[in-house]
């Protein structure tokens, strides 16, 4: 079937498409349909008896099209109003005279076939008019794969990797693919071109080989990720060096002038006396000079120093976008019971604009759910999360508590690239909360980089601490081992 469907042949009141005729939009019923529309059906229970529940009004409603499209097909006389041609439905029932006409049925039958051939024709020309795999997988992903994966095509074709675009039906794909009984996975990289992030589709017919390509895929579009984000701080360090390199020789140039200025060849009698007062006079006329500029020209010279303050500013600010974060060994979790510890638990809106900027296409859902465990020993707090490129658990050494309100954490989760199982002491991170603003930022490291965060309490949450507790503990080295080992079977 073309992507675009061929239009509808028409004969008389009659229109014709791959389900058969219509009249107004509106098919043909059979009778036990107008029979429940007329409300001529009594609906029973399963004894026999009466139903208390019978068809509404509003069940039996019918538009007028649709009575008059019954009346077409059944080729009856069309009555003035919706309840003159259910009468003469009615009617019909009950003299079973209610039949289509044969001619109807043969030109039905004379239509859906001419559809169908014109369809395919439609469909062939749409299919040699595509130039690239890109336009005849969003024309017709079925027979695309179907012609791709063809066993009597020589060389065979065991993969086949669709390019990732922004415009790539890969819905479409995937249910193609199935219906084929084809392997699929999706891979989020760079697009073709190494501007746009999106997501490839890889097909085959070995899941494992499919599975081990997009991994591939993947890991190839963070690398590139990488070298962009290496390229821009590059950029950014070097035209920092530009700056401050000329900030240092204007701070020479006014240094060797003033020097140049104050310095007099030395000699003897009266001549000191002269230099004296000489340099006397200079240092007057520079006071002067400084106290008589304008208005206009000091504002200049405050607006020059102020944009140098700004520009200090911004260094500082993309200074603080390379975070750098290292646990203490010496830090370990404290099950106790800290009684002026703040309550913190709930859920969170989280935002991380290194890692929007970064991988925009994984940062709309970020979130946080803080919840207690709480044992015999005392209680220790723990959090999901969902940070776009990590997901997992957090466990909290402590629980805020004053004055600093700080507490750090380890971690553990997953990538949501590759799924892969993430879980060591360089998983760390910290975080501050906000008492009065129930706001909180904070930095996690191990997140395939080092990353800041922020966020605002929502509302509370139901979630269990426990619960929490043993999703922390499944991420280990056994179930690592266990899941390389099915994924590579």
């Amino acid at each position: 079937m073309p992507c675009r469907p061929y239009p509808r042949l028409k004969s008389g009141k009659f229109e014709c498409d791959w389900d058969g005729l219509t009249v107004k939009g509106h098919s043909l019923a059979d009778e036990w349909t107008i029979k429940y529309h007329l409300g001529m059906i009594v609906n029973h229970t399963p004894r026999g008896n009466i139903s208390k529940r019978q068809p509404s009004e509003r069940d039996l409603k019918k538009p007028k099209a649709w009575w008059e499209a019954q009346m077409v097909f059944y080729n009856l006389k069309k009555g003035s109003s919706i309840s003159a041609m259910q009468d003469i439905l009615r009617t019909a029932i009950a003299t079973r005279a209610l039949s289509v006409p044969e001619s109807t049925r043969a030109l039905e039958a004379k239509l859906k076939q001419e559809y169908i051939e014109l369809s395919k024709k439609a469909a062939d020309d749409n299919w040699s008019a595509c130039t690239t795999d890109e336009e005849r997988v969003n024309l017709d992903p079925e027979r695309f794969l179907r012609e791709t994966f063809d066993r009597k095509k020589a060389p065979p074709v065991d993969l086949y990797v669709i390019k990732g675009r922004q415009y790539l039906d890969r819905f479409g794909v995937h249910q193609a693919a199935e219906k084929l009984t084809l392997q699929t996975q999706s891979a989020d990289a760079y697009d073709e071109e190494g501007k746009v992030w999106t997501r490839w589709v890889i097909v085959g017919r070995d899941s494992a080989q499919v599975y081990e390509h997009a991994t591939w895929i993947e890991a190839e579009g963070r690398r590139r990720s990488y070298e962009k984000m290496e390229a821009q701080l590059k950029a950014l360090k070097k035209q920092k060096a530009k700056r401050s390199g000329r900030d240092r020789d204007s701070d020479e140039e006014n240094w060797e002038g003033r020097l140049s200025k104050r310095a007099r060849p030395i000699s003897t009698g009266d001549s000191d006396n002269e230099d004296s007062e000489e340099d006397h006079r200079t240092e007057e006329d520079d006071d002067e000079h400084s106290v008589s500029q304008s208005p206009e020209q000091r504002s200049d010279s405050d607006e020059t120093s102020h944009s140098d303050l700004e520009d200090q500013e911004d260094d500082e600010e993309q200074e603080g976008d390379e975070p750098e974060y290292e646990r203490d060994p010496k830090l370990k979790p404290v099950i106790a019971r800290f009684r002026n510890a703040l309550d913190v638990t709930g859920e969170w809106n989280m935002t991380a604009p290194g890692i929007a900027s970064m991988w925009p296409h994984v940062s709309e859902n970020m979130h946080l759910t803080i919840a207690m465990n709480k044992t015999k020993k005392g209680e220790q707090l723990f959090a999901q999360f969902n940070l776009g490129v990590v997901e997992g658990v957090m466990a909290f050494d402590t629980p805020p508590v004053p004055p600093t309100f700080e507490s750090t954490f380890l971690w553990r989760g997953r990538e949501n690239g590759e799924g892969k199982m993430r879980f060591s002491s360089y998983c760390c991170g910290k975080v501050t909360f906000e008492k009065e603003t129930m706001t909180l930022k904070g930095v996690i490291a191990g997140a395939c980089g080092t990353w800041k965060f922020s966020g605002e309490r929502l509302a509370k949450s139901s979630l269990s601490g426990t619960a929490l507790k043993d999703e922390y503990e499944g991420y280990n080295m056994e179930a690592y081992e266990r899941e390389a080992e099915e994924r590579w079977r």
